[in-house]
């Protein structure tokens, strides 16, 4: 146990998580930090601050981890020390399969906000190809100096994202390959109140927005700030969600409902 420890970052937490973490002290060699700042990349920031050992692993608080992930994670890094980045597949888990309608007009419900399953053995990653913040892990030494950008992420009441593929970026840049493995196997649990329509679009708004921060500006004429090419394509999808929200169709009216949001 001493080669290795599992940090849990109490991300200002309201339910049982302290409690729940000291029922596992005498079998596992676990230890909690408190992170008062809510958001991931504030909870990830404080694990890079607080971890000192030559790999750094990430996984969310709604994933199942796969049998043997931990085991794959150490031969994997024995077998490439010329790697910066370790991935793998990250699936859905359903405890109660969605509305197919809302599936259709919300591509990511479907793929449980963050599959990753890219058909491909053990080996390099191809260039374009990312893994996704819920199932990653780094050489320490490949990633020193950076951090996660806290505008991006979610957070208690934004629900964007982008702030593990912004970092993923910056180690990319520093020219360190990233090693696939489909040993790495997570699942990501979709909590049935994430199935709701009102949820979703928010989440089709909040990562609008977070595509905004990440390009960092927007070019070509605006009115009222907002690039006329994105007012127009909004003004486009809303009056056609406003036709389709007419009729029983319900389908169409959610895809645009979608889009206008996005």
């Amino acid at each position: 146990s001493g080669a290795w420890d599992i940090l849990v970052v109490n991300n200002a937490c309201t339910d049982n998580t302290r409690a729940l973490v000291a029922s596992f002290l005498d079998r596992l060699p676990l230890r909690e930090t408190y992170e008062p700042r809510v958001g991931i990349s504030h909870a990830r920031n404080r694990a890079l601050g607080e971890t000192k050992g030559s790999h750094i692993a990430f996984i969310d608080d709604d994933v199942l981890v796969g049998e043997g992930w931990l085991t794959a994670q150490l031969d994997l890094a024995k077998r490439h020390p010329e790697a910066s980045v370790f991935a793998g597949p990250v699936q859905p888990y359903f405890p109660v399969l969605p509305d197919p309608d809302v599936m259709k007009a919300f591509p990511f419900l479907r793929k449980g906000f963050c599959e990753v399953v890219h058909e491909q053995s053990e080996g390099l990653l191809p260039d374009g190809l990312m893994p996704a913040g819920a199932n990653m892990a780094f050489r320490r030494s490949a990633i020193d100096g950076l951090r996660f950008n806290t505008r991006l992420g979610l957070t208690d009441g934004f629900l964007g994202g982008n702030e593990d593929y912004e970092f993923l970026r910056c180690v990319f840049a520093r020219g360190d390959p990233a090693i696939w493995s489909p040993q790495l196997q997570v699942q990501h649990y979709v909590d049935v109140g994430r199935m709701n329509v009102r949820y979703l679009a928010k989440i089709e708004r909040d990562r609008a927005r977070t595509r905004v921060r990440a390009s960092k500006r927007a070019s070509g004429l605006k009115l009222f700030s907002v690039p006329l090419p994105v007012l127009a394509g909004y003004v486009v999808a809303k009056t056609v969600y406003s036709f389709w929200s007419l009729t029983p169709f319900r389908r169409l009216k959610l895809l645009w409902m979608a889009r206008a949001e996005r």
